[in-house]
C-alpha cells in the first residue's frame, strides 16, 4: 500500500490523513482504557517515524504515546515522546499554554521514575 500510494505520489496526504484519524481515536491512557490504547499504540508508533508528517501534526499523538509507555514504565521511551510534544507544543501553542505546562509535568515525572 504504502509502494502504491508512494507510485501514485498521495503517500505524504495519505500519512498525514491517517496520523489525524489515529490521533482522533488514541483515548486519553489510563489503566481503565488499556486493550483501547493497548490496539493503537504499535501503529501510533510507526506513524511516529514517518519523516514525511509535519511535526506539529504528530505533536499531540505523540503526548499521548508517551503517557502510554509512561503507564507501561517504559520511561526512556517515554521522555523521547513528551520531548517532541514540548517542541511542537512550545512551537504552536507557546510555552504558557495549559496542554504544553501539562507536558512539561509529565516530563517531569517521568524524569522522577527515571530516578533524575
Amino acid at each position: 500500500m504504502l509502494n502504491s500510494l508512494n507510485q501514485q505520489g498521495e503517500l505524504e496526504e495519505w500519512t498525514a490523513k491517517v496520523v489525524e484519524h489515529v490521533e482522533d481515536a488514541f483515548p486519553v491512557s489510563a489503566h481503565d482504557n488499556r486493550g483501547i490504547w493497548m490496539s493503537y499504540l504499535a501503529h501510533a508508533r510507526q506513524l511516529l517515524e514517518r519523516q514525511k508528517v509535519e511535526e506539529d501534526v504528530k505533536t499531540n499523538l505523540a503526548a499521548k504515546v508517551g503517557c502510554s509507555l509512561e503507564l507501561l514504565c517504559q520511561y526512556y521511551e517515554a521522555e523521547t515522546m513528551y520531548r517532541r510534544a514540548l517542541a511542537g507544543q512550545e512551537k504552536v501553542l507557546g510555552r504558557d499554554h495549559l496542554y504544553t505546562l501539562t507536558t512539561v509535568n509529565n516530563l517531569a515525572v517521568t524524569f522522577r521514575n527515571q530516578g533524575r
